[in-house]
């Protein structure tokens, strides 16, 4: 069984700079397979030296030097480091230490919003990337401003925390905005899956890959066969029979979490998709 060790916030900051930076070595001792971590507060991880793998919940993604990556407060995380060691930065903070000056920030891609829990791009575009010369400077001169705490050092702190954060957004938009077929065709999947109560407006959709809306729909097609709307209901129906059949809920419940607005209209979908109502299907599967 793993274990699982958890950080408070009250060990690392005070209430009114919810802000550290740390420079650290981790060793295979530490920090491996066999333990897991959680912690209250947000970090981004600055990797200098050494490689391996960073683990979130059961998904792993290489790390090397100038990996740079966000790490949630809510993720079960780990490393399987390959060298021996792992020589990084760690940036802690609070949600509320910049949560004003986010609110401002432009955000075509919605990447910013993985702050309120509502992130609309993979795990893995917004954790791992490459940092570049820029970035490696600008958390330095962080390390080198919290250790000297010279006059309005916070603000300093402060103010390149969000630098990083909009250059990291400006790669995973970078990303997405020059991406292939496969990765376009994966982004709309994600949105799929993650707003299936709520209404996906193609034109939003197209709007943030760069693409008109009838591009978008034809590069779908052209990928999978199949129309994004269809792909859609095909999602939502299988939701439905997961929830039929692992939950208690009642059918009209399920009907709406799943993103259908017509009750009659769910059970006509469902039946044709599985062969038999709702009712029938939850009864069959649950013996």
């Amino acid at each position: 069984m793993k274990k699982i060790r958890q950080y408070k916030a009250a060990q690392f900051f005070s209430p009114d700079f919810p802000f550290t930076i740390l420079h650290r070595v981790n060793r295979t001792e530490e920090f491996n397979t066999s333990l897991r971590f959680l912690r209250e507060f947000w970090k981004l991880v600055y990797i200098i030296e050494g490689e391996g793998e960073f683990i979130v919940r059961e998904t792993s993604y290489p790390i090397r030097p100038n990996s740079f990556f966000l790490v949630r407060p809510d993720s079960l995380t780990t490393y399987d480091i390959r060298t021996g060691s792992l020589e990084l930065y760690n940036i802690i903070f609070e949600y509320s230490l910049i949560a004003r000056e986010l609110e401002t920030l432009k955000d075509d891609f919605h990447i910013f919003s993985v702050f309120s829990g509502t992130g609309s791009v993979s795990d893995e575009s917004l954790y791992i990337q490459q940092a570049d010369a820029r970035m490696g400077r600008i958390v330095r001169t962080m390390m080198k401003e919290f250790e000297e705490k010279a006059v309005n050092y916070r603000s300093c702190l402060k103010w390149n925390l969000l630098e990083l954060l909009i250059l990291m957004h400006r790669n995973s938009e970078r990303r997405v905005r020059h991406a292939g077929k496969e990765k376009i065709v994966e982004y709309v999947n994600y949105m799929i899956s993650r707003n299936l109560s709520e209404d996906l407006r193609l034109g939003m959709l197209a709007e943030r890959v760069g693409v008109t809306k009838n591009h978008l729909c034809s590069l779908y097609r052209e990928m999978t066969g199949k129309s994004i709307m269809s792909e859609r209901k095909r999602v939502r129906l299988e939701f439905a029979a997961k929830e039929l059949q692992g939950t208690s809920f009642s059918i009209a419940e399920i009907c709406y979490q799943s993103g259908f607005n017509d009750l009659s209209y769910f059970y006509r979908s469902f039946e044709e998709r599985f062969g038999m109502v709702p009712g029938a299907y939850r009864a069959l599967q649950n013996g």
